[in-house]
């Protein structure tokens, strides 16, 4: 048996860790070596050079239209049976095309090892075996069948690194990229836990990990670091857990075994927080583990739209409190912002600007309030007509120019909201003195990624060029 798992995502520019972490469990508690992983790449025609047995396709929402030309173009052309997993498929199971023979529910790792042993046993997935696996659905008489939900792995630890070695690390990410907003690195990306506490009313993972969180080690951890950082050259290592920071004892941990290990002066770091969770004790940490940069999910500066999209378990006070003290502590702050909130108003616009314009804030991310599977937002938008289960899933695109997204606000119409987030918008654009500056390393300039990615897309290299000395212009005046 051969098995190919595919990422379909175009856009992300780190590596899909969760397809690394199902082909490092088969490999340990299988035996099992003969696993492709394809991605960033013509994935027609990676399937096809590798000859697989079975094709396992994994996706989110936004990505199901394309994971599903692709497997109604492996089914027509090499009739593989389609394995799929990640958000969407657990979301909508029920919703299943028939061109997926089985769909994962959930965590993936030991229902893919009950699959493999099904497949080594019959040669096939026929739906007698299926029925007996947990965490699965499958087609049987013309419908979609479920079985129950197993439970997550317990311990984290458990669960190997993930293979990176299968990954195309050196091909199509150990290349010179902007991973922050402020320069060129070679970066790469780790996680350390897995789920969250939080509900928050757009979030459509939660259900994904059965409400829980679990966390790897601090041991585990850094050794994960330390096997990176021996493999690979790198300059930046991001952190992609939405809650690393929600255990101070945790990350004092680690921080000590970074240091035991000589980890922390060989590369930078960069974390998602919450602006809830952050105190001194948690900054001082950060620091020694040398953190630089921090990413927030602010979402919106008004009390009421954000005691919306998070509950009440965050507050514009918190927003504010973290600011002080990423500035005190050093911090490089990213920021996301969503609009669209059904109740907002453009007083509730203006008070997130006033949050936007904070000088502690160098990087701020704009986005549409998007209905996803199993979210909040989703059954409030159901419930109006304004999605279906039977959608195009490419309208839920979260860019702030998009037209095609549902529009959930009945309290402004879209002609307002046209008028007032571009004029916005631009103005933090341009009083955003900091990214006229990039950092560039001498080292770069003669890499031989970089100087191709230049020539191939020099019209946005030159269009942002002229953007940046227009903004140092600026400055200057």
């Amino acid at each position: 048996m051969k098995l190919a798992l595919v990422s379909v995502d175009t856009v992300e520019a780190l590596p899909p860790l969760g397809l690394g972490y199902l082909a490092s469990y088969l490999r340990k508690y299988r035996n099992f070596d003969n696993t492709a992983i394809i991605d960033k790449e013509k994935l027609f025609e990676g399937i096809k050079r590798e000859k697989p047995d079975v094709v396992g396709i994994s996706c989110t929402t936004q990505d199901f239209m394309k994971a599903w030309a692709l497997a109604k173009q492996v089914k027509q052309e090499l009739g593989l049976p389609i394995l799929t997993g990640g958000f969407h498929v657990t979301a909508l199971p029920h919703k299943m095309p028939k061109e997926f023979d089985v769909g994962i529910i959930g965590e993936g790792e030991e229902a893919l090892c009950d699959l493999f042993d099904l497949y080594e046993k019959e040669g096939t997935f026929p739906a007698k075996g299926l029925s007996k696996i947990k965490s699965l659905a499958y087609h049987d008489s013309g419908k979609v069948k479920q079985t129950a939900r197993r439970e997550n792995i317990q311990p984290l630890d458990k669960i190997p690194f993930p293979a990176r070695d299968l990954l195309p690390m050196k091909r199509f990410y150990l290349k010179p990229a902007r991973h922050t907003y402020d320069k060129l690195s070679i970066g790469t990306s780790i996680l350390t836990t897995r789920g969250c506490m939080y509900k928050c009313v757009f979030c459509s993972q939660t259900g994904f990990w059965q409400h829980t969180m679990r966390f790897f080690s601090p041991e585990y951890v850094v050794a994960e670091m330390k096997e990176i950082l021996d493999n690979y050259k790198i300059d930046m290592l991001r952190i992609m857990d939405d809650l690393f920071v929600v255990n101070n004892k945790r990350v004092a941990r680690i921080a000590d075994l970074m240091k035991e290990e000589g980890i922390t002066d060989r590369v930078e770091f960069h974390v998602f927080g919450r602006t809830n969770l952050i105190n001194g004790e948690m900054c001082k940490n950060l620091k020694r583990m040398n953190v630089k940069y921090i990413n927030f999910g602010f979402e919106s500066g008004s009390e009421r739209i954000l005691n919306y999209l998070k509950k009440g378990s965050v507050s514009v006070k918190d927003h504010y409190r973290a600011l002080k003290l990423c500035d005190k502590y050093g911090f490089l702050v990213d920021g996301s912002f969503i609009f669209g909130t059904p109740g907002e108003k453009k007083e509730d616009i203006y008070k997130t600007f006033e949050l936007v314009r904070s000088p502690v804030i160098k990087n701020a991310m704009f986005f549409k309030l998007t209905p996803l599977p199993a979210s909040g937002i989703w059954d409030y938008a159901l419930k109006r007509g304004l999605v279906s289960e039977d959608m195009n899933w490419d309208d839920l695109e979260a860019a702030i120019g998009s037209e095609r997204l549902p529009h959930l606000n009945p309290d402004m119409s879209k002609e307002e909201y046209r008028e007032i987030l571009p004029e916005i918008i631009e103005e933090y654009r341009k009083c955003n003195y900091s990214r006229g500056q990039i950092k560039i390393k001498w080292k770069y300039l003669f890499n031989k990624n970089l100087l191709w990615r230049f020539l191939t897309n020099w019209r946005g290299f030159s269009r942002e060029f002229i953007f940046r000395m227009r903004q140092k212009y600026l400055k200057k005046g």
